[in-house]
């Protein structure tokens, strides 16, 4: 048997892969250093530069599943349609034995993104409702832009809203879900959650006239924004 020196501790061992790592450029195509000095190695420099490391480690990733974002997208589609029964067992479980952490964590969760939960709450309610439901968030965002990030009633600012109230502009529906308003484009204005509050699903034409919050300007920019015509506004106030 071929006996190989590490050049780390001086040890002589078996010059095979158990005790040396595989690299073509070696003596036997094997590493000079044998593999327990090569593993403490590792470890010190990862110690010392884990930062920088990491770094490289996080750039890269992103970067693949940036270029890589439908291949990764179906092969885990394809993992949990192979393992559906053992995902949702052990995801039980895990609910099961962290009850009040889970609860915790989605409180805080529910609070740090309560934009994104009332979006998902109203594409929902449409849904059940059999409605057209096609808003983006680009959509969304672009609402906002054109109501220059205003409540469309009464006039404060998404800034302010966000102020006092720990959360973006609501997405309003003109005509209410529960009279078959669509969640779309068509259909969204921003409001505060006063004034969403406050309309709820009554009609826009008798709520806002009597509103405390009534601006004529504003009710134009919103019948405009939405084209409505004369011969719409009539059907509609009379609905």
């Amino acid at each position: 048997m071929k006996i190989k020196t590490c050049t780390k501790c001086g040890k002589e061992l078996p010059a095979t892969n158990e005790y040396f790592a595989r690299d073509k450029r070696g003596k036997h195509g094997l590493r000079a250093d044998c593999k327990n000095c090569n593993s403490v190695y590792r470890k010190k420099h990862y110690n010392k530069n884990k930062k920088s490391i990491r770094k490289k480690q996080n750039e890269y990733l992103k970067q693949y599943h940036i270029e890589n974002k439908d291949k990764i997208s179906e092969y885990k589609k394809g993992y949990y349609k192979e393992n559906k029964e053992r995902i949702l067992s052990y995801c039980k479980q895990y609910r099961e034995e962290n009850r009040e952490y889970v609860k915790s964590y989605r409180r805080e969760y529910k609070t740090n993104n309560r934009e994104l939960f009332n979006k998902y709450k109203q594409k929902r309610r449409a849904i059940k409702k059999g409605l057209v439901s096609t808003l983006t968030t680009e959509q969304w965002e672009e609402i906002k832009r054109d109501f220059n990030h205003q409540c469309a009633y009464c006039g404060m600012t998404e800034k302010e809203h966000t102020k006092e109230c720990g959360e973006q502009l609501h997405q309003e529906h003109f005509i209410p879900v529960s009279d078959k308003g669509e969640h779309t484009i068509n259909n969204i204005i921003p409001a505060c959650r006063s004034c969403n509050s406050s309309k709820g699903n009554k009609n826009f034409f008798e709520w806002y006239p009597d509103y405390k919050h009534y601006d004529k300007k504003r009710e134009n920019v919103i019948l405009e924004y939405l084209n409505y015509i004369d011969d719409d506004v009539r059907q509609l106030a009379l609905y």
